[in-house]
């Protein structure tokens, strides 16, 4: 089945095919295509679909440009029709359905038309960059790891966490891709400057030890500061709009841009788990658990919502997982219930 994309990202791709997006956004749409195999399809598709604009006339008709993309996308799926039935192609590389085309079609006549058709037309053939390609550094449940970049950086992956890390790293600047969290002792160079990109936030190293946390299931991005200055700030924002933060604060970035900064943190609550120990202060159960599932590879659930609102004060190293969990339950006056590596936890 065809994968379908919102109309934002199908506007940005074809942006992107068409040279006119920054760099921020090419590389932003290169890591999800690294992190995406369908949207990476999808794309190249496109790459030959956006080849179609090399047949628009000289002369400039938005009408004539889209019979003829129309034309040629019709011509493209009789021949792939025939390729299927002689079952040539698997269905996981088909072409993408033809509305699917059709739509980007439009948006690149779109694209080539309006203001800047004589400039589309009369270029020479366009050449869409070369995809970079990515090293993909990954944890899962119940893992931790270490590694260090090119540069000198070294990387320390929380559980549950991925960092990709382009091919071009190093050239001029180095930006890197996080989902999860990492802790990052930075080889600093003021002549390339090192970025985290996360969900929807920035974090641009100053010359820093520092934490970046953006999980999937979380709607904020959470920076946290050890050593030296981060600026941190939504994507797509000024730079200069960008807030700096300073060892002991945290600054977090909310899923509409909003930026918040909190000075004077317990750094053993947010970064003792670089050194192999979780630390609790006054946290939320239903957040706690979320931690401790990741750490232990373990599931725990709440038996009711009122229990998630129970406030967490402890801290874990050489505990096995039932021994974290059973003391939570004595901690917080709970039922437990388990079932192999299942929890329950509820109220008496």
């Amino acid at each position: 089945m065809t994968p379908r994309f919102d109309d934002e990202t199908e506007r940005g791709i074809a942006r992107y095919l068409a040279g006119q997006c920054s760099e921020e956004e090419a590389f932003e749409l290169r890591s999800r295509m690294a992190a995406d195999p369908d949207l990476a399809e999808y794309v190249a598709e496109l790459e030959r679909t956006w080849e179609l604009a090399d047949a628009l006339p000289r002369k400039w008709s938005s009408r004539a440009a889209w019979e003829t993309v129309r034309d040629r996308i019709e011509q493209r799926e009789q021949d792939a029709r025939s390729v299927r039935d002689l079952r040539l192609v698997s269905p996981r590389f088909a072409l993408p359905a033809r509305s699917a085309l059709l739509r980007i079609a439009a948006a690149v006549v779109l694209v080539v038309g309006g203001g800047a058709a004589w400039w589309a037309i009369s270029r020479p053939r366009v050449t869409v960059p070369a995809p970079v390609t990515f090293r993909e550094y990954a944890t899962a449940r119940g893992e931790r790891a270490v590694t260090r970049l090119p540069d000198g950086t070294r990387v320390l992956l929380r559980p549950e966490s991925r960092l990709l890390v382009p091919s071009d790293f190093d050239a001029r600047e180095r930006r890197v891709q996080l989902q999860g969290e990492a802790y990052f002792e930075v080889t600093h160079d003021s002549l390339r400057p090192f970025t985290v990109r996360a969900r929807n936030a920035v974090a641009l190293d100053l010359g820093t030890r520092f934490s970046v946390r953006g999980y999937a299931d979380d709607p904020r991005v959470q920076v946290v500061v050890a050593e030296g200055r981060v600026a941190l700030g939504p994507t797509g924002a000024p730079s200069d709009s960008a807030l700096v933060l300073t060892r002991g604060e945290l600054g977090r970035v909310d899923s509409v841009g909003t930026t918040v900064v909190v000075r004077g943190v317990d750094l053993d609550r947010y970064l003792k788990w670089t050194q192999g120990e979780l630390v609790f202060r006054g946290t939320p159960l239903r957040e706690a658990v979320t931690e401790i599932g990741r750490w232990y590879n373990v599931e725990i659930r709440l038996a009711t919502p009122a229990v998630g609102d129970k406030r967490l004060s402890a801290s874990f190293r050489d505990e096995s997982a039932g021994e974290a969990v059973r003391l939570i339950a004595a901690v917080l006056d709970l039922t437990l219930i388990q079932r192999g590596q299942d929890f329950v936890l509820g109220p008496k």
